[in-house]
């Protein structure tokens, strides 16, 4: 699976990730922004089509989610988190806000990356999170990137919000990022450093909406299998 849009890549690694050096005291906290909106990118082997949000640090985020998927009602989310190495781990926030809602945050773990199911009941460190369950269908670590793709049951809806809508242009998301990696990453329970960079944005949900979802991520892992390759 193309895990990023190469003619954007090298780009991105040029300008934003100098932005990831280490801040001084003053500046280890940085206030939510607000940021552009998300956008369509489909990916031209699987053909899965994906709503992305990009962060300033290069960081993109992405949903995919099934025709038919409907609101109010729990749906497979499929997340993809592709990052600069540089990022110790990055995280999205479910519902626009961290407390009370469900968080799926990622890392760098060897060949490998993690998904770590977290939620916190305010502004302090998250814990695990048992409501929202992850399958992974892939993930790679190599010498410029991390990335992650897993499937989400638990992130459509949950008690206390009105949760994910697939019909909706604005739904609200956030993301946080952390300069400093787990200290043990092989667990997805690890201890977590506290954010660095944080940022809510308005996700087009329509744009992630694929026909025959589950067909199409199980056409591109048999390819994958048959020829020896990553998804």
């Amino acid at each position: 699976m193309n895990l990023y849009n190469p003619t954007a890549l090298f780009t991105l690694l040029f300008l934003l990730i100098p932005s990831l050096a280490a801040p001084g005291p003053a500046a280890r906290e940085v206030a939510p922004r607000a940021a552009a909106a998300s956008v369509k990118y489909c990916d031209p082997k699987t053909t899965v089509c994906w709503s992305q949000y990009t962060s300033a640090a290069g960081v993109q985020y992405r949903l995919a989610v099934d025709d038919t998927a409907k609101a109010g009602a729990a749906f497979p989310v499929v997340l993809q988190i592709v990052a600069p190495k540089a990022v110790g781990w990055a995280g999205i926030c479910f519902g626009g806000a961290m407390a009370n809602n469900p968080l799926a945050i990622g890392w760098a773990n060897g060949a490998k990356a993690m998904v770590s199911s977290r939620r916190s009941a305010s502004t302090a460190a998250p814990g695990a999170y048992t409501g929202a369950t992850y399958t992974m269908i892939d993930s790679l670590t190599n010498a410029t990137h991390w990335s992650v793709t897993a499937t989400c049951t638990g992130c459509s809806a949950w008690a206390g919000a009105k949760g994910l809508d697939p019909a909706s242009t604005a739904q609200p998301l956030a993301m946080g990022e952390c300069r400093t990696a787990p200290t043990a990453p092989a667990s997805d329970t690890t201890k977590l450093a506290e954010h660095s960079a944080t940022a809510k944005w308005t996700h087009d949900m329509t744009a992630g909406v694929n026909k025959g979802l589950s067909a199409l991520l199980a056409a591109a892992a048999a390819g994958n299998k048959a020829a020896g390759t990553k998804a």
